[in-house]
């Protein structure tokens, strides 16, 4: 039935499987699908914490592993999603058991139909099987992920909608096939007295030897009375390459697809890759992963699981990364905001978690009054330790130069002295500022950990 609406102006038949010889229309069906397919989708719950993904939901391995038992979760998206953008209607059958979804199997969208049963007035599908005959089934077991309709049973045939578009592009390449079958050069005329019956026999033999690419460029030998007059090219037919790129573009727009993504470069600078990414997620994936979303949910879930807050979503966060640079930014801000922890940046970089990344970090000069007094407790005395801390840092560096001196190259006396006698000098000194100064300053400090942190601070600093 297809077929027959396939007819345009440029003489060339267009139905959804001979669309896909044009390049164009090929890459652009080719950018959605494969968006769509590498997206990955989840079943969600929201709770009271917020959405995770429903992973003890009965779907949610059908739905990420294995949605058919013939194909992956991305060969199921991607074929569908080039249903749709070709016939205008993606379809899968969703296989029961025990009331619940546990498979689908995709359907040939140019054999199944929807249309409103004359007696229930319901949505049904009427599906011609490929052995013959029709079976029906109830809006209920079709997924359906249609385009742009009219009357709500199924989406328009971009494909013929554009046919006209579609069709000038075919012609436009068949036209360059055959001007190159015959060797890239005009049509001429041969000038003879002879009568045109008698010549059919040389018209074959003419075409068989000078025909095609490899001989049309040979001398042309005629018999006798013979004379061969080429023709030049019509100046407007070698504007076949700027129709080839106004087509191009033309179906491009008919997807709503950036004429970049099927590798028109001609106007492309490469400064404005994350605008045109954010732009066509916005215009174009936005309002697809909509229609996906919300079919899903009314046709693979109940209503109590839709009170319950589960819920499909793709995960665009893949498509909005953007590059290395603008994307680690993006986490710092997230980290100053306080609306991320360190260890769920890692997760989205993948990368394991760390136990010393857990929380989120708050600046000090955004805490409230009442976090900085839990976070500090009560002020500290100021510090006017400074000066008896400096002094002994004086006197103990002081006291290993002389003992270096008095020791010199012997490297059995120093080692004595580093090992035994100068961490006692260290403790016997240092210990009483530090129980000072972790009562006065430190609450909480281990007077050890101090001194151990006054040692590599402080005294190393003087030597």
């Amino acid at each position: 039935m297809v077929e027959q609406y396939g007819a345009t102006s440029s003489g060339v038949d267009v139905t959804e499987q001979t669309a896909l010889t044009l390049p164009y229309a090929y890459a652009s069906i080719k950018v959605l699908a494969e968006t769509v397919a590498h997206v990955p989708l989840q079943i969600m719950r929201e709770g009271k914490k917020g959405a995770e993904p429903a992973t003890n939901h009965h779907l949610y391995e059908m739905i990420t592993t294995m949605p058919t038992d013939r194909h992956t979760p991305y060969h199921f998206k991607d074929t569908l999603e080039a249903h749709r953008n070709g016939w205008g209607n993606g379809y899968a059958e969703i296989v029961f058991q025990a009331g619940k979804p546990i498979d689908m199997k995709m359907l040939y969208p140019n054999n199944t139909h929807p249309r409103v049963h004359e007696h229930t007035d319901s949505v049904v599908y009427a599906i011609t099987e490929n052995q013959g005959g029709t079976r029906v089934l109830p809006a209920s077991d079709v997924l359906h992920v249609s385009g742009m309709g009219f009357d709500g049973l199924a989406g328009y045939s971009p494909v013929q909608l554009a046919k006209e578009s579609i069709g000038l592009g075919m012609a436009i390449h068949e036209f360059g096939a055959s001007f190159f079958a015959g060797g890239a050069t005009p049509k001429g005329i041969i000038e003879t007295e002879t009568a045109p019956n008698t010549l059919i026999k040389f018209i074959q033999e003419y075409k068989q030897r000078y025909g095609n690419i490899n001989t049309s460029h040979e001398t042309h030998i005629l018999p006798k009375g013979m004379v061969y007059k080429p023709l030049t090219i019509n100046p407007d037919d070698a504007q076949t390459l700027e129709t080839l790129k106004y087509n191009r573009t033309e179906i491009a727009a008919i997807y709503r697809v950036p004429p970049q993504f099927i590798m028109d470069m001609e106007f492309n600078t490469f400064t404005n890759a994350s605008e045109m990414d954010s732009h066509f997620f916005k215009h174009t994936m936005i309002p697809i992963f909509t229609n996906w979303e919300q079919e899903l949910n009314r046709k693979l879930l109940t209503a109590k699981e839709r009170r319950l807050g589960y819920y499909f979503k793709f995960d665009v966060f893949w498509l909005l990364r953007g590059d290395t640079t603008a994307r680690y930014a993006a986490y710092h801000q997230a980290l100053q905001d306080s609306w991320l922890t360190r260890n769920e940046v890692r997760v989205m970089e993948e990368f394991p978690e760390r136990a010393d990344m857990e929380g989120v970090l708050t600046p000090t000069n955004m805490q409230t009054p009442s976090d900085k007094e839990k976070t500090h407790g009560t002020p500290a005395p100021s510090d006017n330790t400074a000066p008896v801390v400096k002094a002994l840092a004086e006197r103990m560096v002081s006291n290993e130069r002389k003992t270096l001196a008095k020791i010199g190259e012997n490297i059995s006396k120093g080692a004595t002295f580093y090992n035994h006698k100068y961490p006692e000098f260290i403790k016997k000194h240092l210990l009483p500022i530090a129980i000072m100064v972790e009562h006065r300053l430190y609450e909480g400090l281990e007077a050890g950990d101090f001194m151990e942190k006054f040692i590599n601070r402080q005294v190393i600093n003087f030597i």
